[in-house]
């Protein structure tokens, strides 16, 4: 497993990635003229990018989303506790959208709303990989539960989604078991 240490980046600037020794992921700001296309960084043998506790803001995570929408080596994100906002979890769901290797996805203890679970529910409807899907704690209520269940009569991967901590009501309760209907994976479901 590694860290994931994020500097602060400006708008006119992009994400350069370094990896170090003890296998941390550095985002480094670089101006667009300092940019160099045909040098190369080699990624440690890993495959879990976790940063938990930091404050990610929307224009981090639209630097570290464009990074792993297309990543063929991480197979975990774990985001817990970064104050992602909906906005956030657009970038996030695009990711989820077109990432073929990520089997769990772990953002817990955000500040994820009804919108941010739709961006979410409309991702699981095309990702064909995912199997865990952490969304404990965060502000999802009934409104994005059913964006979730309705997502769930399509999706054919996850096998267990947590939702702890979501005040979710029997009526978002309901719409989840009506959707497990339809639903052959999903074997766990925490509410």
């Amino acid at each position: 497993m590694f860290t994931l240490i994020i500097i602060d980046l400006l708008d006119e600037q992009f994400p350069k990635i370094l990896y170090d020794s003890e296998l941390n992921i550095w985002i480094k700001p670089i101006k667009t003229n300092e940019l160099n296309t045909e040098e190369t960084y080699e990624r440690p043998t890993t495959n879990t990018l976790q940063s938990l506790g930091n404050q990610l803001d929307p224009q981090t995570i639209y630097y570290l989303a464009n990074i792993l929408q297309y990543d063929k080596k991480i197979t975990k994100i774990r985001l817990g506790n970064s104050a992602i906002s909906d906005i956030g979890t657009q970038y996030l769901a695009n990711v989820l959208q077109h990432n073929t290797t990520l089997v769990t996805f772990d953002i817990r203890y955000n500040k994820i709303g009804p919108a941010g679970a739709q961006y979410l529910a409309n991702a699981l409807l095309y990702n064909t990989t995912l199997t865990v899907l952490h969304l404990g704690y965060n502000e999802i209520s009934d409104e994005g539960t059913q964006y979730l269940a309705n997502a769930l009569h399509q999706n054919t991967t996850l096998a267990a989604l947590h939702l702890w901590g979501n005040k979710i009501s029997n009526a978002g309760a309901r719409d989840l078991t009506n959707a497990l209907k339809y639903n052959r994976t999903l074997i766990k479901l925490d509410l």
